[in-house]
């Protein structure tokens, strides 16, 4: 059962589709020092300090894309369009958080990439992101939507502590669709929402133009973003979720 304290979101999903729910963050007091055991990700925002936490079952973790478009919202900063303020998380990474064409949004600096023709198990690989452990590999949709991890793909991810990400740019409609497998922990297929902007800042062809993202996992996230220079802006929808009404299920995909 959740304090009533915490307040609890559906993030990414599509308002106009039921099947499309996103994922879910909760998002408790600064001030509260030992948050329940919950098996989904949770936060907390200080804005004296412009400081943040992301932390999923009691261990912190760097940033949640998810999580970070909650605190964007709670800041209810709609007559400072296209103005960001920068916050810090527990575990020192940096972000911003403001307005942007009139909606709560996100900036993020990329994560440096590395152009790659190497291959991984059979994937074809367009990037390799080493700072982060991430390798991008494209496939046509089908092929993505239809993807099951192979046992020796899974057992590098693993044994490496890598993540995959795999993609399908759809130029001209200014799509992309996404999936994002990772090593680390149970999860194996990760929501990665916000997070994986970090890594399409690079595969995204061109500057100041607005791509849907897509993600191709049960929940089906639903985003937006803006290609800048130098950073990346997404937006999305967020709404609150009575306390009632919380289901138990996390908010990863499992193995298949």
């Amino acid at each position: 059962m959740l304090e009533s304290s915490v307040q609890s979101f559906q993030v990414f999903h599509s308002p106009q589709e039921s099947s499309v729910v996103g994922t879910r963050f909760h998002l408790y007091p600064a001030t509260q020092p030992q948050p329940l055991d919950l098996q989904e990700d949770c936060g907390s925002l200080d804005l004296q300090r412009q400081s943040a936490r992301f932390f999923y079952n009691n261990t912190d973790f760097e940033f949640c894309g998810a999580g970070a478009l909650v605190m964007a919202n709670q800041l209810r900063l709609e007559n400072e369009t296209d103005q960001f303020h920068p916050f810090t998380s527990s575990l020192g990474y940096i972000f911003w958080l403001g307005v942007h064409q009139y909606s709560a949004a996100v900036r993020l600096r990329p994560a440096d990439a590395s152009p790659t023709n190497e291959t991984l198990h059979g994937l074809p690989l367009s990037h390799w992101f080493a700072s982060e452990k991430v390798y991008a590999a494209p496939m046509p949709l089908a092929a993505l939507n239809q993807f099951q991890v192979p046992a020796p793909l899974r057992q590098h991810l693993v044994a490496h502590q890598t993540t995959a990400l795999l993609y399908h740019l759809d130029a001209r409609r200014q799509r992309l669709y996404f999936r994002y497998f990772t090593g680390f922990g149970e999860k194996i297929e990760d929501m990665a929402t916000g997070s994986v902007f970090r890594y399409l800042h690079a595969i995204l062809p061109a500057e100041n133009l607005e791509y849907a993202v897509l993600q191709l996992s049960r929940n089906g996230a639903r985003m937006n973003c803006h290609k800048k220079a130098d950073t990346i802006i997404y937006w999305g929808a967020v709404a609150a979720i009575p306390q009632h009404s919380i289901p138990g299920e996390n908010t990863y995909d499992q193995p298949a």
